[in-house]
C-alpha cells in the first residue's frame, strides 16, 4: 500500500487557483515494489463546467487522465502503477478546464492510496 506525504493534505479543497488549471503535488511511497494505486477525484463541479484530470508521473510523464463527464460532472482518474517497479515518487494532479467555469471555481480534490 504506498504511503506518503501530500500537499496540499490527502483530501483538499481548490478554492484558489490560477485558471485554466489548478496544479497539486503529492509525494507517495512504495515501500515493496508490488502492488501500488492511487485515485484521484474532483467533486463538486460547478454546474456550468466541465473539467479534466491529467496525472503525472515522476518521470514528468502523463500516466493517466479522465475527461469523461460534462458540464457539472465529478472527475475521477486512477494509477495502478507498474508491479515489481518502485512507482513511488512526487506526482502532479492537474484539473483543467475544458469550458465553462474556470478552475478558481471551488471544487474538491480527494487523493485514496491503496494497494493490493
Amino acid at each position: 500500500m504506498p504511503t506518503g506525504t501530500a500537499s496540499p493534505p490527502p483530501t483538499a479543497t481548490a478554492t484558489t487557483a490560477t485558471p485554466p488549471y489548478t496544479r497539486f503535488a503529492v509525494t507517495l511511497d512504495d515501500p515493496d515494489d508490488s502492488w501500488f494505486s492511487f485515485e484521484i477525484w474532483v467533486y463538486d463541479v460547478p454546474a456550468d463546467a466541465d473539467y479534466r484530470i491529467e496525472i503525472i508521473g515522476p518521470l514528468g510523464t502523463t500516466v493517466a487522465t479522465a475527461d469523461t463527464q460534462g458540464l457539472g460532472g465529478d472527475e475521477a482518474a486512477d494509477w495502478g502503477g507498474i508491479f515489481g517497479w518502485d512507482d513511488g515518487g512526487r506526482y502532479e494532479i492537474v484539473v483543467r478546464s475544458n469550458t465553462g467555469a474556470r478552475c478558481d471555481a471551488p471544487c474538491t480534490l480527494q487523493i485514496l492510496t491503496g494497494g493490493w
